[in-house]
């Protein structure tokens, strides 16, 4: 495994008990998450404070739960394959999806992630109680 991919194992370890302390010491101040324009917590979200906000605003309609990741050198940091299952907190319906995140790792910091969502239609669909499979 790679000084990269140790980092971020650590980072998703830290995620996964919410040790926000933890977190803030392998999160850089510069860091953005970036979030597809369709989806409903869409934009880019900066810092350790942007991270959680994302997550709040996630959380808001949609349980999200990390099934399993994979890790995977690359030339820009760190590609994560996460299965995830997203489950609407007002009907109880879920969706199991791929998620592919690209984070950028440098000197034992995470600058951030792009994610890749397999079908963001299915996640709009969920979070707006309109499925339509």
């Amino acid at each position: 495994m790679t000084d990269n991919e140790n980092t971020l194992a650590r980072f998703y370890s830290h995620y996964r008990n919410r040790d926000w302390t933890a977190l803030a010491g392998l999160t850089s101040p510069d860091a953005v998450w970036r979030q597809a324009a369709s989806l409903p917590w869409a934009g880019e979200w900066r810092g350790l404070d942007g991270f959680a906000a994302m997550l709040k605003k996630i959380d808001e309609s949609l349980a999200l739960t990390v099934v399993s990741t994979r890790l995977s050198p690359h030339s820009a940091g760190v590609l994560v394959e996460v299965d995830a299952t997203f489950t609407a907190r007002p009907t109880g319906r879920e969706i199991a999806m791929r998620v592919l995140e690209l984070y950028r790792v440098e000197n034992g910091q995470v600058f951030g992630a792009d994610a890749f969502y397999f079908d963001t239609h299915a996640i709009v669909e969920l979070h707006e109680g309109t499925e339509s499979r």
